[in-house]
């Protein structure tokens, strides 16, 4: 399965709604609840890139620096 040419990982809306929309929002909750208090800091290191789309919004590219405890 592949998002060609689409690369956003939108949820959908009504009917096609995503089924795993919960348990993906569960598992990025439970991601940054385990990453964030093992760095000591996190800051941008250059300029973030926009995904180029009319539809969905969202980041293509976020360069950052960040340091562990």
């Amino acid at each position: 399965m592949g998002r060609e040419p689409n690369k956003h990982l939108a949820f959908g809306y009504g009917v096609h709604f995503c089924m795993g929309a919960a348990l993906a929002r569960m598992e990025v909750s439970s991601f940054f609840a385990a990453l964030l208090p093992r760095l000591e800091s996190i800051e941008l290191c250059g300029d973030p890139q926009l995904v180029a789309t009319t539809f969905v919004g969202g980041l293509k590219h976020l360069p950052i620096r960040y340091s562990v405890v």
